[in-house]
């Protein structure tokens, strides 16, 4: 899988010169409404709107206003998707760029875009033909890292023609460069990109080692698109080795990074989603307002006629009462609605910040966090100190697993608010369900120094759904790992009491104040709660627990003192056995 300079995006800051000049141009001229305009925008991503305006300026332009003018109308098209359409207008930005003073040759530098754009085109050749005389033009510059990105797009293209020699000549020129500048995301894809090279001439030894530096720095970028790819390719090269274990061991890696970005992207397109369906409310609370307002004048013309009819003849009052009663329960009724719909999106607007708030908090804290770990190992690996680099990635491990969980919690809530999710309910044994659950959870108690003990009933079936109270009692457990110190214990028992199936889940943790407790299940008075090792915890995944256990016909109660511990009781319908 070939990959092109992931942090490259030449048009961006082509269009930033071009307004900048523009901007200089206008202040003589004392006359900037139509940029300043522009400028906001191309901020906004308005392009279609920037389109019409800039277009009517080529009528009058001249020199280098036609050439910034073409800059910036070769980036809408860019923008838009239109990439042969922007490959020929940098084309004429190019003719009019080499009428104007030198200068400008190297504040606009329009070959390596021409470049990048031809490499999306597949048109590789010609975008050695523009960006090869740059770089040798320009190799001096004092920009190093735009050049690192220069000299893999070249590699990129020769080896699409499969001339080897040249593309690992550009590789290595731009692997120079990127571990002078301490690039280790751009190390990851060259070295990955090299490997490919040799794998495309059948030299499976001589691409592996790079496979594996690939992978190497992947794990220290912490970038999840190239660190799922590293692992795709290194899954690959052990099945092709016939070491299957190894193979199966990198596919459960890709496929957890895999699911880490899936859940990631279904989370925003739910909270996308719920945004539309706001919408869709505040319109219809407006339509409601109006039909009250067309009630309302409906109201007064009835009374208007009231009192010419009364003064016509008194035997149309008993008829114009009966109006009155049908106009003053229709009034009654649009107000009820009204002051139920109101209080409904309240509550929603109130859950709706909570998430947000959550989201915002706990997605960006670890994700600092990471990047802040990424720059210690970066250094760390320069230094050469594998002590140091075995302790962050155990941090950012932590830090993956936490994110992971809140991910998994908020997609699961999501889901379960706007009901898509569909139950399946099956008759199983609690201590069978819960054990399946235990075994990704038993080397974690293990490492942290936490007895686990277990004693379930057997004979007790419940009907539930399996795949929802995994998610429960993935997030018991969660909390009982997080919230107990190491030496302490986590003990789960079922019972049976009448036609109820007792579930107890206890620890020797940190525990809660009542306050806590009593609002443990309230969205709105969620509160964000660090454990023993330093992860956090938002209160989400137990309103999940309440939710899930509620829609499988059961009950949830907590029981907790500070210092001593917590005990979480679920209580689930027992069937008979058959």
């Amino acid at each position: 899988m070939l990959l092109f300079a992931d942090d490259q995006e030449p048009p961006t800051s082509l269009h930033r010169k071009a307004l900048s000049f523009l901007e200089e141009d206008c202040e003589r001229e004392a006359s900037c409404v139509q940029v300043q305009e522009l400028t906001v925008l191309f901020q906004n991503g308005d392009f279609d709107k920037a389109y019409e305006i800039l277009i009517p300026e080529f009528d009058h332009c001249t020199g280098e206003k036609c050439f910034l003018l073409s800059v910036l109308k070769a980036k809408i098209f860019y923008e838009k998707s239109l990439i042969k359409q922007a490959i020929n207008e940098y084309k004429v930005s190019l003719d009019l760029r080499d009428k104007l003073p030198p200068s400008y040759r190297e504040d606009f530098a329009i070959e390596p875009v021409m470049a990048s754009l031809l490499l999306e085109e597949e048109a590789f050749l010609t975008a050695i033909q523009y960006l090869r005389p740059w770089v040798e033009r320009y190799s001096a510059s004092e920009n190093k890292d735009q050049f690192g990105d220069y000299y893999h797009n070249l590699g990129i293209a020769y080896l699409h023609l499969k001339k080897f020699d040249s593309s690992a000549f550009y590789f290595n020129r731009s692997i120079e460069i990127e571990m002078e500048m301490a690039d280790t995301l751009g190390l990851a894809i060259s070295y990955m990109d090299i490997a490919n090279l040799y794998y495309e001439q059948y030299m499976d030894d001589q691409a592996i080692p790079y496979f594996q530096k690939g992978l190497e720095y992947a794990l220290l970028a912490q970038e999840p698109d190239v660190l799922r790819n590293a692992y795709l390719n290194m899954a690959v090269v052990e099945e092709n080795r016939g070491d299957l274990q190894r193979a199966l061991s990198y596919r459960k890696d890709f496929e957890k990074v895999q699911n880490t970005l899936w859940n990631r992207d279904k989370v925003w397109e739910m909270a996308e989603k719920e945004k539309i369906y706001e919408i869709g409310l505040k319109e219809r609370e407006i339509t409601i307002l109006e039909q009250k307002e067309l009630v309302k004048n409906a109201e007064l013309s009835r009374q208007r006629w009231q009192i010419k009819a009364y003064l016509i003849a008194s035997v149309f009052l008993f008829i114009l009462a009966g109006v009155v009663g049908v106009g003053y329960r229709i009034v009654s009724h649009s107000n009820k609605q009204i002051t139920e719909q109101k209080r409904v999106l309240e509550q929603m607007d109130t859950a709706k910040n909570r998430l947000f708030s959550i989201v915002a908090h706990d997605l960006k804290a670890p994700v600092r966090s990471l990047q802040r770990s990424q720059q210690k190992m970066a250094a760390a690996a320069s230094a050469q100190d594998k002590e140091t680099l075995l302790a962050l990635a155990s941090v950012n491990g932590h830090l993956l697993n936490a994110t992971q969980n809140l991910l998994n919690n908020l997609l699961q809530w999501s889901l379960d608010q706007t009901n898509q999710v569909h139950l399946m309910r099956e008759s199983i044994e609690p201590g069978r369900l819960i054990e399946q659950v235990l075994y990704d959870y038993e080397p974690m108690f293990q490492e942290k120094g936490i007895d686990l003990e277990t004693d379930f009933v057997s004979g007790s079936m419940v009907l539930v759904d399996i795949q929802s109270m995994k998610v429960v009692f993935r997030n018991l457990l969660d909390n009982a790992l997080k919230f107990t110190p190491k030496g302490g214990r986590v003990h789960i028992a079922t019972s049976t009491r009448g036609d109820m199936v007792r579930i107890a889940i206890e620890d020797t943790g940190c525990g809660m104040e009542q306050e806590v407790v009593d609002r443990l299940f309230e969205i709105s008075q969620a509160k964000i709660q660090t454990g023993t090792d330093g992860t956090t915890g938002t209160g989400l995944g137990m309103i999940l627990c309440q939710a899930f256990v509620s829609r499988n016909g059961g009950t949830i109660e907590v029981e907790s003192q500070v210092g001593k511990g917590t005990i979480i009781t679920l209580n689930l319908p027992r069937i008979a056995e058959t």
